[in-house]
């Protein structure tokens, strides 16, 4: 038997590229741990947008881009949006000279090439990323900048992440035809 740590830890080696035992099926991936001698089997779903005019919403978390400062331009034809509060975080993160900065610097300088000399109103509907390739996927980049109404329940707002989720619920409720995905 595998342990679930063992499985997980495989499919994070797998996520990164380290692995390569997979076999899938339509949307089922049989993952096979060749070290413990085991198999899962994994159901996927690909995010789809609801339709074709209503791209996806994607809501990018402020590890994420630490991780990869230039994770923005990784979603094709999607709206990519990224709360203040993650904002304020990398602000906070910048200083010094540890990579985690270095990687907080680099994230705002890739937002800024995008959103540098929009207006404020454009930042907040969406500024067109620009593409190196002619392939005509020209998702937007927005900030997304929220006051949750006060007939609404949220979160309390003393952390940053009730902050970032309150944000992803009033953004559903304002476009209920987008998938909002958090990542």
């Amino acid at each position: 038997n595998c342990h679930l740590a063992s499985l997980v830890s495989f499919l994070v080696q797998l996520t990164l590229g380290t692995e390569k035992a997979v076999q899938c099926r339509t949307t089922q991936c049989e993952v096979i741990n060749q070290k413990e001698g085991c198999s899962l089997m994994v159901d996927i779903q690909l995010a789809e947008p609801i339709s074709k005019k209503n791209p996806i919403l994607y809501v990018l978390d402020t590890n994420v881009l630490i991780h990869d400062p230039t994770a923005l331009l990784n979603f094709d034809e999607h709206h990519v949006m990224i709360p203040m509060t993650v904002l304020e975080e990398l602000d906070k993160l910048k200083s010094g000279k540890k990579a985690q900065a270095a990687d907080c610097r680099q994230a705002i300088r890739e937002i800024d090439k995008i959103l540098g000399r929009a207006s404020p109103n454009d930042i907040e509907n969406g500024v067109p990323i620009p593409r190196e390739s002619t392939n005509n996927l020209n998702g937007k980049l927005s900030i997304l900048m929220t006051t949750p109404p006060d007939n609404i329940s949220v979160l309390p707002t003393h952390l940053n992440d009730n902050k970032i989720i309150n944000d992803l619920c009033l953004l559903k409720h304002d476009n209920p035809n987008h998938r909002v995905i958090l990542i």
